[in-house]
């Protein structure tokens, strides 16, 4: 699960990762829960609302450094996006 889980954030957004000292955090989690992982998604939270979101998720350890880290990631990745679903033609 976490080989799919780091796949799936490596294939939105390769720099994430590089982010936290382990990929797999309490908030990394409610990154990914909040939908906020792909590049598009933190540019269009505010930085407040980011930065909330990482300290309660980091229970005070992490905050508006990695909120503002993230959202230049987001700015700066070179990511590919995700390919639209298709329903089956059968």
């Amino acid at each position: 699960m976490q080989n799919r889980m780091y796949t799936l954030r490596y294939q939105l957004h390769p720099e994430f990762d590089a982010l936290f000292s382990e990929p797999i955090l309490a908030t990394t989690l409610a990154l990914m829960q909040a939908e906020l992982v792909s590049p598009g998604a933190p540019q269009d939270v505010s930085l407040n609302a980011l930065t909330e979101l990482v300290r309660q998720a980091s229970h005070g350890k992490l905050g508006a450094p990695l909120a503002l880290a993230l959202v230049q990631s987001a700015h700066t990745s070179f990511a590919s996006p995700p390919l639209a679903r298709r329903s089956p033609s059968i």
